[in-house]
């Protein structure tokens, strides 16, 4: 990027030049006057001209300055980002790495200690809730996959911290707020490429879920429960609850030509010449039964307390790559 400036009289034009001789435009016409501003960008190396004519008969004097030159690297640098509502603790590391010091392993400890994300107070109904990723090797970007969204445009990539090997996201979250999430480093920008960094936050300190004993770390989410969320009551196992029981079973689909597993949660008491109870019946099969998901302990104790009536639940497996054949728009199914 160039800029230069032209006092100058009414009769003169400027026009600037490419390498090859070419005008890249005219910059100050004929019937001009006074000072103008002669401002371009080199489309590549070489010399170019800036050429000064005179349309009029008699000499006229005219003054050019050189005011200002900037190379295509700081041009297309890349800005710092700034936060509409900063995060506190990512301010005071932010002064240090300006300041030059680059060294964040104390940053990083009292991370490690305190765990993530870094929940801070904004106002009455929000906090200010922070995602780190610390850099190792070669990094080119981090986005967030949370099980919420952000009002407006999606607010799902990290920003590196200067030079740093800190990326963070600071976000609004409402109070009492739980979630759960994972971070994916070096997203691939074609969307034809697999997908295959998202892992569970390693500074999480808390619960995984879908983390099964031995599962990688790519298949767990992280869960984030802020200050206030409320206790999750009706998961919990209550030693005074009566409890339902599993039964496995198989149906046959005449339309389908298939059979199909079946796992059956009955209540407390159940028999079939009993009461008629409602039916729920649920897809993907037995994963309510996780530890994680606790449906077992959630229709046990919504049932004793009586929120909903005596209930049999039929969770109805998938078969090995038909999940989405049947569940999407199949009348069959």
């Amino acid at each position: 990027y160039a800029r230069l400036s032209v006092d100058h009289p009414a009769g003169l034009v400027v026009d600037v030049l490419r390498p090859d001789g070419s005008t890249i435009r005219r910059f100050v016409p004929a019937e001009s006057k006074g000072v103008h501003p002669v401002p371009f960008v080199a489309e590549g190396a070489g010399k170019y001209t800036v050429v000064v004519a005179n349309r009029d008969d008699a000499a006229v004097p005219y003054s050019i300055a050189y005011k200002e030159r900037v190379p295509l690297d700081e041009r297309m640098r890349t800005l710092s980002w700034q936060d509409e509502v900063p995060s506190p603790t990512i301010e005071s590391i932010r002064r240090q790495v300006e300041a030059g010091n680059l060294n964040t392993a104390e940053f990083w400890r009292n991370i490690a200690s305190k765990g993530t994300p870094i929940v801070e107070p904004l106002d009455p109904a929000y906090h200010l809730v922070t995602f780190l990723w610390r850099a190792e090797g070669d990094v080119r970007n981090v986005h967030l996959a949370a099980s919420f969204s952000a009002p407006g445009e999606p607010q799902d990539t990290l920003h590196r911290l200067g030079r740093s090997d800190i990326w963070y996201l600071t976000v609004t979250v409402p109070k009492g707020a739980r979630f759960i999430y994972q971070l994916e480093p070096n997203q691939p920008t074609s969307p034809d490429m697999p997908r295959l960094t998202r892992q569970a936050d390693p500074f999480n300190r808390g619960a995984r879920w879908d983390c099964g004993e031995g599962a990688s770390k790519y298949r767990c989410f992280s869960i984030a429960e802020l200050p206030e969320a409320e206790p999750q009551a009706w998961v919990t196992k209550r030693p005074d609850v009566p409890t339902g029981s599993i039964e496995k079973k198989t149906i046959h689909s005449t339309l389908q030509n298939v059979d199909r597993d079946l796992t059956i949660y009955l209540p407390a008491g159940y028999t079939p010449s009993g009461p008629s109870c409602a039916l729920v019946v649920l897809f993907d099969g037995d994963q309510y039964l996780n530890p994680q998901w606790n449906g077992p302990n959630t229709w046990d104790n919504l049932m004793a307390a009586r929120r909903i009536p005596s209930t049999v639940v039929a969770m109805v497996d998938n078969l090995p790559g038909r999940r989405l054949f049947d569940l999407i728009g199949n009348r069959t199914f």
